[in-house]
């Protein structure tokens, strides 16, 4: 008896829709979930709806007497803020250490660049109580510095900035840009950005997800409601809340929609742009 031979690529594509319906299927249930009322949610069809409304969007954005701690625009608000100021800051620092540990020769150099690689392997979880320590002390509870300034560092964009550096930034445009007397501060934004600028958005938009997402930090930083995150005050609002199990659930559901949609959006934007700079890096290189 023969065997039944399956080509390779079938084999192949297989995987792939098994992956995607893996991944993809909890990312499709929230979605649809948050444009049915609250009875459909627990009664209807789990991956359908009959009548799409925007209930839940409403108990999330209009804080009502009956559901008075439903703030979701401000927590909105918030998270954009906290986010992409973290994430332009990250970026910009994450650049300038590749850029240095990448050209230039000093002291203990290293030493740095293998710190930043084993910190790499550290959870989260491990440097955040230290974390909190050290704000605590400076006097940065519940404060906008307290939760941006401590985001705005990552050993990865360090890393890879590094490696990105390597690889889309001749040494030879820097000697000819040194030679024609520009300064070291223009060669950074006219030359090493410009052909960096891929790495850098790329940083941008995984710090900016990292950072809206890194919920144990928000509460052990933030404590007053009006600088909540739309993480933070959707588990606020699951466990405090005041209007039984199932809204709260409902406006879990619908921040988690809604921050869905932010991130596909910021990708969907930032993406043309990080092609159109790798083409341009690897035309400098050739």
């Amino acid at each position: 008896m023969r065997l039944l031979k399956i080509p390779l690529y079938a084999v192949e594509l297989l995987l792939v829709a098994v992956g995607l319906i893996y991944f993809l299927t909890p990312i499709w249930w929230v979605i649809i979930s948050s444009f049915k009322s609250v009875p459909e949610i627990f009664s209807g069809n789990p991956f359908w709806i009959r009548r799409p409304t925007l209930e839940l969007y409403l108990l999330l954005f209009t804080p009502t007497e009956a559901f008075a701690r439903a703030r979701g625009l401000l927590w909105f608000m918030n998270s954009i803020f906290y986010s992409s100021s973290s994430a332009l800051i990250a970026s910009v620092i994450s650049l300038a250490a590749g850029y240095a540990l990448s050209k230039f020769d000093f002291k203990g150099k290293t030493l740095i660049y293998s710190l930043i690689a084993v910190s790499l392997t550290l959870p989260a979880i491990v440097v955040s109580i230290p974390s909190f320590i050290m704000i605590m002390y400076m006097g940065w509870l519940d404060t906008y510095q307290g939760i941006i300034i401590p985001l705005s560092f990552t050993s990865f964009g360090v890393f890879l900035m590094k490696i990105f550096v390597d690889g889309t930034v001749p040494n030879e445009v820097l000697d000819a840009a040194r030679v024609d007397g520009a300064s070291e501060l223009r060669i950074f934004f006219s030359i090493v950005l410009r052909l960096t600028i891929s790495g850098v958005l790329t940083i941008f938009i995984i710090q900016f997800i990292s950072s809206w997402n890194n919920l144990i930090y928000q509460l052990l930083v933030l404590y007053s409601e009006s600088k909540f995150t739309l993480p933070q005050g959707m588990a606020a609002n699951m466990f405090f809340g005041s209007q039984g199990l199932e809204r709260s659930i409902a406006i879990t559901i619908s921040g988690s929609a809604l921050s869905i949609f932010l991130m596909a959006t910021v990708f969907l934007i930032l993406e043309s742009r990080i092609e159109r700079s790798f083409e341009l890096g690897y035309g400098m290189k050739g």
